[in-house]
């Protein structure tokens, strides 16, 4: 328990007390104010009983338990004045312990490092692949290797035939290669049935995002999209310069 939490509760309890004194001293000013109004009452209706000075005390008694009172209101607002304060002076400490403690922005700086770098080596090795993967379909067909796909006629019946799509044998030894749209080498197979082919580093990373934004549900600003439903370069062109300012900071900060 800290001394500002010590203070707050403190404050708590003087306010408190100070409630029900003042409370209490309302209730005695009520009463003091009903007995003179009751007795000036009584010689409105002829009690020839009712003194001058029993009245004059009956109203000067209510007089000062007025006073009383509104003495004891005063001293029960600046308690509960005093009892706010210390709380926002307890909310405030903990917040900042809070921020030191868990929102040190080199965590996030060493955190982010981490995954760039990571995610270079990715798109590099992908890039790599992907070139290795073309440069041998490229191979194949200077070595006039088969297509992966070869087409069959095939008879319906009535003169009516089609041409029909068959995955070419491969294998090792015998490998053979696909073409894109344009005629170039793009993809081949050494196993019959089963394609090596471009994997494409944006693809990748596209994935490996939608899949994290899946598992752990990236959070945008209140009022945007979910962050899978936007474009990535949308989000750098909407918020790169104010995370990479909060890195620059944070890395200055770290080093001073």
């Amino acid at each position: 328990m800290t001394a500002a939490t010590i203070t707050t509760l403190a404050d708590e309890a003087a306010q408190t007390e100070a409630a029900y004194l003042a409370a209490e001293a309302e209730a005695e000013a009520v009463a003091a104010d009903e007995a003179a109004e009751h007795l000036a009452e009584r010689v409105r209706e002829g009690d020839d009983r009712v003194t001058p000075e029993q009245l004059d005390t009956a109203q000067k008694a209510g007089k000062f338990a007025r006073l009383r009172a509104e003495a004891a209101q005063r001293k029960a607002r600046k308690a509960a004045e005093r009892a706010e304060q210390a709380r926002r002076r307890t909310l405030t400490e903990q917040a900042v312990t809070l921020l030191d403690k868990q929102a040190a922005p080199a965590t996030v700086t060493d955190a982010y490092e981490t995954a760039r770098q990571a995610l270079a080596a990715l798109v590099a090795t992908v890039d790599r692949h992907d070139d290795t993967v073309t440069e041998a379909a490229r191979l194949l067909a200077q070595a006039d290797a088969p297509p992966t796909i070869r087409y069959e006629r095939v008879e319906h019946g009535g003169g009516y035939a089609t041409q029909e799509p068959r995955p070419t044998s491969a294998s090792r030894t015998a490998p053979t290669v696909s073409y894109d749209a344009h005629g170039n080498p793009l993809a081949l197979s050494v196993e019959t049935g089963k394609s090596r082919s471009p994997l494409h580093s944006g693809s990748v990373l596209g994935t490996l995002l939608a899949d994290l934004a899946g598992a752990s549900k990236p959070r945008t600003p209140m009022g945007e999209a979910e962050f899978v439903r936007r474009p990535i370069t949308e989000q750098a062109h909407q918020h790169g310069d104010r995370v990479r300012g909060f890195l620059t900071d944070a890395t200055k900060g770290a080093a001073a």
